[in-house]
């Protein structure tokens, strides 16, 4: 592989005649290893990097030989930093950088910026004529991460959100039409002890404990059962006697030496993220009561497969104990030939001045349909199933983002 296939075409360049400030505006501002210098031609003049910028703040090894006393001087150095802002690029900036040409294999690319401990390389023709930048971002990705495949279980993806989980979405929203249709549901069919699949960070299970029932989260991933702990921690002595929280498979669910329960939850689409439901729902079977009640929550896939919709959603919150940073979160879709989807997840975060990013995490999802969880309902004996576009609305409409099934033997 070239470095013509993995370099960033146009990049952001300036002139010897830009001003230092503008530069580290660029450098800081939209986090790039290295801004190319041209000339009014577009060639290749020189290159700045973060520590050029630094470099004219602070003084040289030479000048602490020469001047010892003036250079201790830290507020007279604070005073010249309008004067150094205002410095041109020509001044300050690295020439002769090195350089690769479209044609360069990737590697050899890769080989140079580590033993120059570089951050990027510009690219450039016979004639010093920038054509891009390549990074060592943009080589790892060409080699290695886009060979990775996506994790069908998607535990590192689950490892990674359980820390920003709660902040990825309205929980007070949520409670405000979940929890009351689940309770409402629950005391029709005289259901007490609920199992809360795929439960998170506990939010729905410490909820209906404050109602009275008694909840039961099992999750897979043992950070997000942590969380959900933490979160318990904080409620009343007789919501934690009515809360277990457990990190343990579906598929184990057997083992737990308990009594039965009269209802299992699948909330917030946790059910999409089980590829081989139709083995796991028979073992579900074994810890419900003759009588119990199923509800899925999930995306409307009928829906989001018709249009081939790629954002999922943008969400931004405040932190919740460093109220100073706010988090974004990007989810969109990709499409598999085999039918299922993959989510990604880009998290942001900002410090009140710039946004960095996280980076993208993935997962693959099963994308359910109307009639997938009617056969999954029926495997687990559940002959019975009714379905509402809407917490409270009865009536399967493919209109809303997502649907609730309730199903009954």
């Amino acid at each position: 592989m070239k470095v013509a296939d993995i370099m960033e075409k146009n990049p952001i360049t300036v002139s010897p005649q830009t001003t230092l400030r503008q530069v580290a505006r660029i450098i800081f501002g939209s986090q790039v290893a290295g801004v190319p210098v041209v000339n009014g031609k577009n060639q290749l003049v020189g290159i700045v990097v973060e520590k050029d910028v630094l470099s004219q703040f602070y003084p040289s090894q030479q000048e602490y030989i020469e001047e010892f006393t003036s250079v201790h001087d830290f507020e007279g150095m604070e005073e010249r930093a309008a004067e150094v802002m205002n410095l041109k690029t020509a001044h300050f900036m690295s020439k002769n950088p090195f350089t690769v040409s479209p044609q360069t294999p990737i590697l050899r690319a890769g080989s140079l910026l580590r033993r120059k401990k570089l951050g990027s390389l510009p690219v450039v023709d016979q004639k010093k004529h920038l054509l891009g930048m390549v990074t060592t971002s943009n080589i790892f990705r060409a080699i290695v991460r886009e060979r990775l495949p996506v994790a069908k279980k998607g535990a590192g993806f689950f490892i990674h959100l359980a820390r920003f989980f709660d902040l990825t979405f309205s929980w007070s929203e949520r409670e405000k039409y979940e929890i009351p249709f689940l309770a409402k549901t629950f005391k029709a069919r005289g259901a007490k002890r609920v199992l809360d699949v795929g439960c998170g960070t506990g939010g729905h299970a410490i909820a209906l404990a404050q109602l009275g029932f008694k909840a039961t989260g099992i999750d897979t991933v043992k950070e997000m059962k942590n969380e959900a702990q933490k979160k318990l921690l904080g409620q009343s002595k007789k919501v934690q006697e009515n809360v277990d929280f457990i990190n343990i498979p579906l598929k184990k669910i057997g083992s737990l030496k308990r009594e039965k329960f009269d209802a299992a939850i699948f909330m917030g689409n946790a059910l999409a993220n089980f590829l081989e439901i139709e083995k796991e729902i028979p073992i579900l079977n074994q810890v419900l009561n003759p009588k119990a009640t199923l509800v899925f929550h999930i995306r409307n896939f009928e829906k989001i497969l018709k249009i081939k919709k790629r954002l999922v959603s943008l969400n931004f919150n405040p932190g919740l104990e460093e109220k100073e940073k706010e988090y974004g979160f990007l989810r969109f879709y990709d499409y598999l030939k085999n039918g299922e989807v993959v989510l990604n997840v880009e998290t942001l975060v900002s410090d009140g001045r710039k946004w960095r990013s996280y980076g993208v995490l993935s997962t693959v999802q099963r994308p359910f349909t109307k009639r997938d969880l009617q056969n999954i309902s029926e495997l687990a004996g559940f002959k019975k199933i009714k379905f509402f576009d809407k917490f409270g609305g009865e009536g399967y409409g493919d209109g809303n983002e997502f649907i609730i099934a309730v199903a009954t033997r």
